[in-house]
This record gives C-alpha cells, sequence and structure tokens, in this order.
C-alpha cells in the first residue's frame, strides 16, 4: 500500500531563441510535462551524497526495484557517470552509460510500477569525490 507520493511537477521542456533579433527570447518549443506522480511505498534522499570515482559507488535501493531516480550533479568541474541496470537486465558498461556534466540532472520517473524500472545504480566521478544530490522511490 502507498504511503508516499513522488510528484514530478510544474516541469517543462522548452526552446528559446535569444539571437533573434525580430524576437527575442521567442519560445520555439514550450511543451508542459504536467505532473507525474508515483504512489510509492518507500523513498530515499540524499541532499548531498560522496560519489567515488575509479570503480565509482554503488547506490542502496530503497527497494528491490525503484521507479523513480532523480540525480543532480552538484560539482563545478567534475562529471558523473551514471550506470544502470533496467529491471531483469544486466549493469551497463561505462562506455554505454549516461553522463551528467556540472549541474546535470538525469530523472526517470514512471508514473505505475507495471514495467520498467531500475533495479541498481552506480556513479562513478571523473575526479576523486563530487557531490550528487539524489531522490530514490519505490
Amino acid at each position: 500500500m502507498a504511503n508516499v507520493n513522488v510528484i514530478l511537477d510544474a516541469a517543462s521542456v522548452q526552446i528559446v531563441d535569444t539571437a533573434s533579433t525580430v524576437n527575442p527570447n521567442a519560445y520555439r518549443v514550450n511543451s508542459p510535462i504536467g505532473e507525474i506522480t508515483l504512489a510509492a511505498t518507500k523513498a530515499a534522499y540524499e541532499s548531498y551524497f560522496n560519489v567515488a570515482g575509479g570503480a565509482g559507488t554503488s547506490l542502496s535501493l530503497p527497494a528491490a526495484t525503484i521507479w523513480f531516480l532523480y540525480v543532480k550533479n552538484l560539482d563545478a568541474v567534475a562529471n558523473l557517470t551514471i550506470q544502470f541496470q533496467a529491471a531483469g537486465g544486466s549493469l551497463n558498461s561505462s562506455a554505454n552509460s549516461e553522463i551528467l556534466t556540472p549541474g546535470g540532472v538525469k530523472i526517470y520517473a514512471n508514473a505505475s510500477e507495471g514495467a520498467g524500472g531500475i533495479s541498481a545504480i552506480t556513479l562513478i566521478s571523473s575526479v576523486g569525490n563530487t557531490a550528487a544530490e539524489i531522490l530514490l522511490a519505490a
């Protein structure tokens, strides 16, 4: 039974033309995402999680499969590699993983627990230790 709602709200995807001399800052795309709500039973949040370089840091998930992932790279210079394992699959290699540059954000949000999900996550810093903000929910 769900006892926590994880909500992605008031987000939109926008492309703004900053170079136009006719209509500066005109929206080329303004697509609201709307609200995505996951009725979750478990969640974990770290406002300042220390990520190691080298082999990286495996995250302790709040459940065997999570349905919501938010990671923000808080470092000013280092990159973060996000290796994740889709439920029922295998862990992506570093070469096939996403990279978050400084200030970058990764969001994976499912509104239901019917299909998909993530069953393992490893974060790898490009230099020594790097801080990240993390929210995981199932």
